[in-house]
């Protein structure tokens, strides 16, 4: 499911990119036009000559197994004809039924055991090398015959041997017997020796046949790399290999392989780890037997793999030519659109100064040239709207300013002067000192810009002058980071946000009065925080302030309690001040729950400011 998810999820960027961009149709358009007939053509000349290499080498390796199956059931037919005539001569019958102990030296015996002897000779000469016993076990008292070496027998007991104890108990048939030992392979093929009028089984005649000697044929045949030839038993154990390594080992029954041991002959494509091979068995007709021939897949389709290949090259030759051809095109057709795709981007971000340079004179030429012309206009419309409503705001702060300044003049100086009539010089002094300072920096028309530093300041002065006029106790903690003090901000941005506070936020009976301003860096963006524990809102009144925010009229000037904001400037005031000079992402939001005071949250561009 993962990767039916990834494969999904790739083909959705893929489609996405084609459908948004005119580069990657190009390119696909040309590659595929040229690629895919190719990749069809080699496809269909690939799998049908890999069909009928396959189909060929499957025939001759059925027939390379029948012809050497045939081989060795000759060997094997032969073999047992030796076996068959010896256990059905008149003398086998005779040693085993009539000669013991008592009669051997008679001149019959002597004859019959010399004749007995004789024929075990020519036995063992008749294929030099192929036997290495042949010996006759009687089932009575008699002594065995044998000529050659007995591997794993007792010369006392040769009745233990499994190839007596597997064959004294069948009649009329050859009994072929394999087992690897430590030492070495043992062959033997046995049959009963029996006495023709009552069926009584006299003994048994064994031949230990050497299967290296036997399969000697097998070993001149060329096998080319990977190719191997396997000879296994009826109980599926390996008499021969190519892989010497293998012999004696026990075949493993599996899915693939379990035909072999259901039908006669046939072959298959085997999956293994070591690679795919098609398989070929056929079964010997004397003894079980299979042989089984394999010959990797890629030997099969070498020759295919080699047209394969250069149809691949040639499909990648051409693909070039096509990206070639599609990069071609794409210079001289897509890159002016790119040009002007880009320059809108720029231009809808408000990089207002691009324009497009390219030099042409059919239609992207034009395009280019309406572009530019646009572009300058809606500039010089911009540039004056701006001005208009800067200018409309600045004249609208200085008239508040002008309207306030007078009545803050007269509360003041009549607060001083009840202080002076009360002989509080050092008070006097303080309140004089920060009006002085208000005064300094409100009568300074030069710029609308200073450091956070000097806001603080006029702040501190402020605050100075409201604790004596109302007679309140106020705490003003400011933790504005030293990075950030001589960073720059619009005069009378906070000033207004702390008269805010000490109008609306406090209630009479409260014992501490706290205002906190703390200023953070995010980024390119500096947020400063004005916070109180006063009364805070509800979420309606903070609904109503946020609507009041983004609504067309202004906030008053002067409360209906007649208190006086200082500069006049409201919430809204300030909200949009910030917006005219910074842009959309910049502003106050708040953050407020009753009991628990107000933050007013402001959203600066980081500027930093020469003193």
């Amino acid at each position: 499911m993962k990767r039916i998810r990834f494969l999904m999820d790739w083909a959705n960027r893929l489609y996405q990119q084609l459908e948004g961009s005119l580069k990657y149709k190009l390119i696909v358009f040309f590659i595929g036009i040229s690629i895919i007939p190719l990749a069809v053509v080699g496809y269909l000349v690939s799998t049908k000559s890999s069909d009928l290499a396959v189909k060929r080498e499957t025939e001759n390796a059925l027939n390379l197994n029948n012809t050497k199956m045939s081989a060795l059931d000759r060997s094997f037919n032969e073999i047992e004809f030796m076996l068959g005539d010896l256990v059905t001569n008149f003398n086998t019958t005779y040693y085993l039924q009539n000669i013991d102990d008592t009669n051997y030296e008679s001149d019959r015996a002597f004859s019959v055991v010399s004749e007995v002897g004789s024929r075990l000779d020519n036995i063992m000469t008749s294929k030099p090398g192929l036997f290495d016993a042949v010996l006759i076990i009687p089932s009575g008292d008699v002594m065995p015959f044998l000529r050659g070496v007995v591997k794993g027998g007792e010369l006392n007991n040769f009745k233990s041997l499994p190839a007596y104890i597997n064959t004294v108990n069948i009649q009329a048939k050859a009994v072929w017997q394999y087992s690897y030992g430590n030492e070495g392979q043992e062959l033997t093929v046995s049959e009963s020796v029996v006495e023709p009028f009552s069926d009584e089984v006299l003994g048994v005649a064994v031949f230990d046949v050497n299967a290296e000697m036997l399969f000697d044929e097998l070993d001149s045949s060329t096998l080319a790399p990977g190719e191997s030839i396997q000879i296994v038993t009826a109980d599926h154990k390996v008499i021969y290999d190519s892989d010497r390594t293998k012999i004696g080992e026990t075949v493993h029954i599996g899915e693939e392989n379990a035909r072999i041991w259901q039908t006669a002959s046939g072959s298959f494509k085997e999956t293994a780890k070591q690679g795919d091979a098609v398989v070929s068995y056929r079964t010997s007709d004397i003894n079980g037997w299979k042989i089984i021939y394999k010959i990797p897949y890629g030997n099969i389709v070498q020759g295919v793999s080699q047209i394969s290949r250069m149809i691949l090259l040639v499909t990648l030759i051409v693909g070039c030519f096509a990206f070639i051809a599609a990069l071609l095109l794409y210079i001289h057709l897509y890159k002016p659109i790119a040009q002007l795709i880009k320059a809108m981007k720029r231009f809808e971000i408000g990089q207002l100064q691009e324009r497009v340079q390219l030099e042409r004179t059919d239609e992207f030429g034009r395009l280019a040239r309406a572009f530019n012309y646009l572009a300058e206009r809606v500039e010089v419309l911009i540039e004056d709207v701006t001005l208009e409503q800067k200018a409309k705001k600045e004249h609208e702060i200085r008239a508040l300013q002008a309207q306030i300044t007078p009545h803050f003049l007269y509360n003041t100086i009549n607060s001083i002067k009840s202080l002076a009539r009360m002989n509080r010089p050092k008070d006097i002094e303080a309140m004089s000192g920060a009006l002085i300072d208000l005064l300094r920096l409100s009568a300074n028309q030069q710029t609308d810009r200073i450091r956070i530093v000097d806001e603080l300041n006029y702040v501190g002065s402020y605050v100075t002058i409201m604790q004596y006029r109302y007679k309140m106790q106020l705490v003003l903690d400011t933790r504005i980071p030293p990075s950030l003090q001589a960073c720059g901000i619009l005069k009378f941005s906070i000033q207004p946000i702390v008269e805010n506070c000490i109008i609306h936020a406090f209630d009479p009976e409260m014992t501490e009065r706290r205002i906190r301003i703390e200023a953070f860096e995010e980024e390119d963006k500096i947020r400063i925080e004005i916070s109180d524990n006063g009364r805070g809102m509800d979420a309606g009144q903070l609904e109503r302030l946020a609507g009041k925010l983004g609504s067309a009229a202004t906030m008053p000037a002067r409360d209906h309690k007649g208190r006086l904001h200082i500069g006049g400037m409201g919430l809204r005031n300030i909200h949009e001040r910030l917006k005219l000079h910074y842009g959309d992402p910049y502003g106050l939001e708040f953050v407020s729950q009753t009991g628990e005071g107000t933050t007013v949250i402001m959203h600066i561009p980081y500027i930093q400011l020469d003193e």
